[in-house]
């Protein structure tokens, strides 16, 4: 008995098993048409990755040509800063050097000038010497810019 209750055990598992692979050829045309619902998917993610990818790509490049537009503009606008102090301070520095080397000239210059027009105004032709002196006094102050003019 033991050996027909194995054969019935043995015909039951094959008929599960008969059972079993049916049921798996049923599945196999649906698990193809996945596998083909996935190759496609996985395609078009690939696509999709690529165009992902090249549109960062060209964000990345306008950032940094934006980014370095800023730089250059920014470096411009304070070398422009820097050279117009820089000017004012060499303005500043040259107005001072020539008041401080013309000033006494120049006060030594109007004190002749006031002595000669005071002896001028004594004399008789005190109105030409009056011309004479504001004459020499345009000249030297013509003089002295002019001298100015070419130290800068």
């Amino acid at each position: 008995m033991t050996l027909d209750a194995r054969n019935v055990l043995v015909a039951e598992l094959l008929g599960e098993v008969d059972t079993l692979l049916k049921r798996v050829e049923k599945f196999a045309p649906e698990l193809d048409a996945a596998h083909a619902k996935l190759t496609v998917a996985s395609a078009e993610m690939i696509s999709g990755i690529e165009k992902y990818r090249l549109q960062v790509t060209a964000l990345s490049d306008a950032a940094q040509k934006s980014a370095v537009n800023h730089i250059i503009r920014r470096t411009n606008e304070v070398c422009e800063g820097s050279l117009a102090a820089h000017a004012d301070a060499m303005r500043i520095a040259a107005t001072q050097a020539f008041a401080a080397e013309t000033g006494p000239r120049i006060d030594v210059l109007i004190t002749g000038l006031d002595g000669a027009l005071q002896r001028a105004y004594s004399w008789r032709w005190r109105s030409w010497l009056l011309h004479l002196a504001t004459a020499v006094s345009a000249a030297v102050v013509t003089a002295l810019l002019m001298a100015l003019a070419r130290h800068q």
